[in-house]
């Protein structure tokens, strides 16, 4: 509820810079939108629940003053309107529809191009901030008349993929992302672009979208540049070599130069997974750590 508070506050400091009968929407924390009035004599609902916790936390109450339940009672009256009196509006102690809006999960405030600065006149209809919700949350009544809450992270990274290694992802496949700090997470390809991009100069490509899951801090990067790495195949337990140390045979195939005792000698071998300039190897008699001639680069 910090974000809440942080609001309230700059809403008190500029108080004055209000017109009383006139206010813009209040952006409270809440898992349910806003659907009706809330005054004292509606039914009870986890919108007034919702409401009630936000109170709390913005300090027009306590668990003990203010009960958290889903009844709209005399004392969430009071309390509406000594947040109404604080923000110089008429305090009548009831919430309209409209004046109050439950942001559903962590969400990103985003200033418009067009802000105006302090003093300058608004026209109507002109985008002033805009809210980017980086977490999905999602609500079912169960049998017993229980509401329950599952959360889904809205945080992705749009990346676009060379048509000719549109193997390399599929929906649903997992990848690791690289933060500009270094660190690496996990992502799920959630979106792959039906249609192939074909930019004026360059090669044709498609647009990735991955999901990002876990941590709702993650929106601190927005706009930056990350590195995305797909693994298409993965060898374990395997010999691999430099793939600069392959040697063609005239009779075809690969082998590569082994260093011994009294010289060198080749050992045909077969390869598998290349990646990052190195090849999987299988050949007879070859170890780990076995010492192979490697051309200069």
């Amino acid at each position: 509820m910090n974000s809440a508070t942080s609001s309230l506050n700059i809403a008190l400091q500029n108080r004055k810079d209000l017109v009383e009968g006139y206010s813009a929407s209040l952006l409270m924390f809440g898992d349910l939108p806003v659907w009706r009035d809330m005054k004292e004599g509606i039914g009870p609902g986890e919108d007034i629940n919702q409401l009630k916790l936000n109170l709390i936390a913005l300090g027009y109450g306590t668990a003990e003053t203010l009960e958290v339940d889903s009844t709209f009672d005399p004392n969430t009256t009071t309390a509406i309107m000594k947040l109404q009196s604080d923000l110089n509006l008429i305090s009548s102690g009831e919430v309209i529809f409209g004046e109050i809006i439950f942001a559903s999960g962590t969400s990103m405030v985003n200033s418009s191009s067009t802000l105006q600065n302090r003093g300058e006149k608004i026209n109507t209809g002109v985008e002033l901030f805009s809210l980017t919700p980086i977490e999905k949350i999602s609500s079912q009544i169960g049998s017993d008349g229980a509401i329950n809450i599952a959360s889904k992270s809205l945080q992705k990274v749009e990346i676009q993929v060379s048509v000719a290694d549109q193997n390399l992802v599929v929906k649903g496949s997992e990848v690791e992302i690289e933060l500009p700090d270094e660190s690496t997470i996990v992502g799920l390809v959630d979106e792959v672009g039906s249609f192939a991009v074909v930019p004026q100069d360059g090669d044709p490509f498609l647009e990735i979208s991955i999901a990002v899951e876990g941590s709702t801090e993650y929106f601190k990067w927005t706009g930056a540049v990350v590195t995305v790495n797909a693994t298409k195949e993965l060898a374990k337990g395997v010999l691999a070599s430099p793939v600069n140390g392959l040697l063609a045979l005239l009779s075809g195939g690969y082998a590569l130069e082994i260093i011994t005792k009294t010289g060198t000698t080749l050992v045909p071998v077969e390869t598998g997974i290349y990646a990052d300039g190195w090849v999987e190897i299988h050949g007879s008699g070859l170890q780990p750590g076995t010492e192979i001639i490697v051309p200069n680069q």
